[in-house]
Order: structure tokens, then sequence, then C-alpha cells
């Protein structure tokens, strides 16, 4: 069996050591992972434990950087996967990853469809926030969930009174098709166009009893 001959700490990144076999360099472990596993100088080691140690070497490596990850935003399963596979770990190494990423819940594709329902929806419509949770790999039972509270006609009328402010409010083919553009259902298009025609209605009248 191969003998640690040295442990030696990374230039640059003092949270590694090296570790050197039979004088030669072999590869690098975390800190604690050497204390773990009582890595020591002059010792025999097996390859075969080196390899189960630098599987979870790996896996560490592999958790740190997704959570990272989800510190700019909560991210889908599917779009973890697809990150650390861009990052060279292999399938094995990003299966466990992933497991623990739903045990400490940083991965949820529950959670996930909500958060970016509730963010995206003061913009698109339910057509368009469903496409795009489907591209990130959100299942449809976890798309229909976070779709339970939703009012697309409220959404729609809200970004109808933005659109139509400083426009003429007669623009209404042109406000249908621009919700549509947005991912809005027609029957909430529909619903809103109908909502603010009967609010010029009414408005009209207010000002011809002024009159």
């Amino acid at each position: 069996m191969p003998i640690i001959t040295s442990i030696t700490p990374n230039k640059k990144n003092k949270e590694r050591s090296s570790i050197f076999l039979d004088g030669e360099y072999a590869l690098a472990f975390d800190n604690f992972i050497i204390f773990k596993h009582r890595l020591k100088e002059g010792e025999e080691i097996a390859k075969e434990k080196l390899i189960d140690i630098q599987r979870e070497d790996m896996g560490e490596i592999g958790f740190e950087k997704a959570v990272n990850y989800t510190l700019i935003r909560m991210r889908s399963e599917r779009e973890m996967r697809h990150y650390l596979k861009e990052k060279g770990f292999l399938r094995e190494i990003i299966d466990e990853v992933i497991e623990k990423l739903r045990l400490y819940n940083y991965v949820n594709d529950t959670n996930f469809a909500k958060l970016f329902t509730d963010e995206k929806k003061s913009k698109w419509g339910e057509n368009k926030i469903k496409y795009e949770l489907r591209l990130k790999g959100v299942g449809s039972q976890d798309i229909e969930k976070a779709f339970e509270d939703f009012e697309g006609s409220d959404e729609a009328y809200n970004i109808s009174t933005k659109y139509l402010k400083g426009n003429t409010k007669e623009h209404y083919e042109k406000l249908k098709k621009y919700l549509f553009s947005k991912g809005f259902s027609f029957s909430d298009i529909n619903s809103a166009v109908f909502r603010i025609k009967e609010e010029m209605k009414n408005e009209k009248t207010e000002d011809e009893k002024n009159d």
C-alpha cells in the first residue's frame, strides 16, 4: 500500500491540504475530511479508501457550490443538476448532492414553482409562467400547486392599467395582443378588457352627471 509521506496546506485555499503518496503529489482534500478520517503522515493507506474519501470530498465540494448557487436565487432541481454537470461533477456525485440539498430544503420544486410564480405574475400571464417552469424541469403537479391562488384576470387587469397609462383608452385590440404576448389566457384577457370598458362607461356617466 502507498504511504502518506506529506500533508501540505494548500497555498490558494487554506481550508484544503495536498496529500503526497510515496513522495509524489496524489490529490487534495478538505481539512475536515483529513481530520475526520485521521489521515497522518507516515501511515499506509489503501487505494480503495482513498477513492472513497475522494468521493466524499467531491460531494462536499459539490454541495458547497450548489448552496452558493442558490444564494443568487432559488433553483429548480433540473437547473441545479445542469449547473453541477457543467462544473464537471459525475452523475453519482450529483445524485448525492441533490439528495442532500432536498434534505436541507435548498432544492424544492414545489417551493420554487410558487416563488417563481409570485415573482413573475406581475409581468407574465399563466401560460408564459407555466411554460417557463416546464423549461426549468418543474413537474405538472408542482406547477398546478403554484397556481392555486393565482387570479389571472386580476393580474391581466393590473398590467392593462399600466399599459394604457398615457395611451388612448380605446386601444383595446392592441391591449389584447399585448396581454396575449405576455402569456395570458383569452378568458383572463377578455375579463380584464371588459372590466376596463365598464370602468370607462362609469367614468363617462359620472362626467355627464357632473356636467
